[in-house]
């Protein structure tokens, strides 16, 4: 996922917490201050896991329940994990917004994406569409990796690196520097 091995004295913010595992390993590799946002922070196994978790880790990672589009904020963020979120939403652009309004430093980004388009040789920057697909009624959004680069580049980050592709091509983290 491309997290340093350091993230001494750096603010983090996770959106789409989940379980809390990113926002508890960069407590562990010395955020100075964690924050963690998930819409089903309300209740569930994984708000058990995260809370049980907290505990049992002494952690001071803050969490709390929310959209971020929706959600206030304050401040910008040395590091932003937005890792399974992006082909969930029905605003992806609106949401890459948010991530770079809320980034300082740097975005770590995981997603579903989709095969590239490819045009006289060249890749062709493109967003499927496909609501529901796999059975999960929440997936919407696939962009192909040269599509979430003009995405990113297009919302206001400087560069857009691919740290690692993976499941036969079809999810990839990338790093968007601000």
């Amino acid at each position: 996922f491309g997290i340093p091995h350091s993230l001494e004295g750096k603010s983090v913010l996770d959106i789409g917490s989940n379980d809390g595992y990113f926002s508890f390993l960069a407590e562990k590799r010395g955020a100075r201050e964690v924050f963690a946002i998930d819409v089903n922070q309300g209740g569930g196994d994984n708000v058990r896991c995260f809370n049980l978790a907290k505990e049992a880790l002494n952690s001071r990672v803050n969490v709390m329940e929310g959209d971020i589009l929706e959600t206030v904020v304050a401040d910008r963020w040395d590091v932003v994990f937005f890792f399974g979120v992006l082909y969930h939403t029905d605003n992806p652009i609106g949401m890459l917004r948010k991530v770079f309004d809320l980034t300082r430093e740097v975005a770590l980004i995981e997603t579903a994406v989709s095969p590239d388009f490819v045009f006289k040789g060249q890749p062709i920057p493109s967003w499927q569409y496909l609501p529901g697909h796999e059975g999960d009624p929440t997936n919407k959004w696939y962009p192909s990796l040269r599509g979430l680069e003009v995405a990113l580049l297009d919302v206001g980050f400087s560069s857009m690196e691919i740290i690692h592709v993976m499941d036969g091509g079809f999810r990839a983290t990338v790093r968007a520097m601000r």
